[in-house]
């Protein structure tokens, strides 16, 4: 049989053409429909990660804030690496995150998100340690300053050794101070000189507040004092030698009630020695009594030798109410 070689045509196969057709049609339908679940699959599923990778990055910041936040109350951050140690942790927890994302939009979201996070946490936790490192060298430096300032008040004539020693620590390059800027440091060191001053002259009109108002009055200390301080130190100088005044006016008085109890003491002891004839001449003039006046010296010497000439010249019954009724009216001033 001769070979005939051409081209099928659906009229050769009768009416079973348009079934074939049929059948290509809807396989190729089929495929497109495969084709569009897949696509729709990959594009929710693309979404889903875009959300999760959302999620994430919030969960991620709120414990990265938590850590900050103990780090800045545990005193983690006086360790001068640890916004370094801080950002590796980050870096490799945002890292390991990430590879759960396998959808092109879920890794670009999360790499997005994670990038402005890593951003984020640098400036945070450098300028949180920045904080943290002043708010501690200014607790340091309020803490020297006191101490500086109790030395040079206990030991005034000091002031010039401890003012030079508080300058050198504050400008020490490798000390604490030296994280705070060259202009602040300045103005510390002035601040420090003028409370060491006012310190140092407290403690002088503690111990002689004449010798306090001397000094404030020759100028010794203007280079370090300003006209308000001075001013509140000369009020300061002028109440202490008021109260001196006043404290010794306060002796002088407790000292004269005190000798008066003696004196009246004395003189108690002395009706007594006359009731029993033991009183002296010598036991009065050696005694505490003033040498005249009321109840002095001389009076008990008048009653002495008014006792002895009245026993001389007619004996009588002795009574001590009547020594009690002497001493009375030498107090009273009646008898002289």
């Amino acid at each position: 049989l001769a070979q005939v070689t051409r081209q099928a045509y659906a009229s050769d196969f009768n009416g079973a053409g348009v079934g074939a057709s049929m059948l290509g049609n809807a396989i190729e339908h089929g495929a497109n429909d495969l084709t569009q679940a897949y696509r729709l699959q990959e594009e929710a599923k693309a979404r889903q990660e875009v959300t999760d990778a959302a999620v994430e990055l919030s969960r991620f910041n709120a414990s990265a804030a938590h850590e900050l936040n103990n780090a800045k109350t545990s005193g983690a951050m006086d360790d001068d690496s640890y916004t370094e140690q801080f950002m590796a942790r980050i870096s490799t927890n945002l890292d390991s995150v990430g590879q759960k994302f396998e959808t092109a939009q879920g890794r670009q979201a999360w790499e997005r998100g994670s990038a402005a996070t890593q951003a984020h946490y640098l400036v945070s936790a450098g300028e949180l340690q920045s904080q943290m490192a002043g708010v501690k060298a200014v607790a340091q430096y309020k803490d020297f300053v006191s101490s500086s300032s109790n030395a040079v008040m206990a030991n005034p004539f000091d002031f010039e050794r401890v003012e030079q020693s508080a300058a050198d620590v504050i400008n020490d390059p490798r000390g604490v101070f030296s994280r705070i800027p060259a202009e602040k440091r300045d103005e510390l060191a002035l601040a420090t000189k003028q409370q060491l001053a006012q310190s140092a002259v407290q403690g002088i009109i503690r111990m002689d507040p004449s010798l306090g108002m001397e000094v404030l009055t020759k100028g010794r200390y203007d280079s370090y004092l300003n006209p308000d301080s001075k001013h509140s130190l000369m009020t300061e100088a002028r109440v202490g030698m008021a109260g001196q005044e006043a404290e010794a006016r306060r002796q002088e008085a407790e000292a004269e009630r005190q000798r008066k109890k003696e004196v009246m003491a004395t003189q108690d002891q002395f009706v007594g020695k006359l009731a029993s004839d033991s009183l002296t001449v010598p036991d009065i003039l050696n005694s505490n009594l003033p040498p005249v006046g009321d109840g002095s010296k001389e009076h008990f010497i008048n009653v002495l030798n008014a006792k002895n000439k009245i026993s001389q010249e007619a004996p009588i019954k002795r009574d001590p109410g009547t020594f009690i009724d002497v001493l009375q009216g030498i107090r009273d001033g009646k008898i002289t």
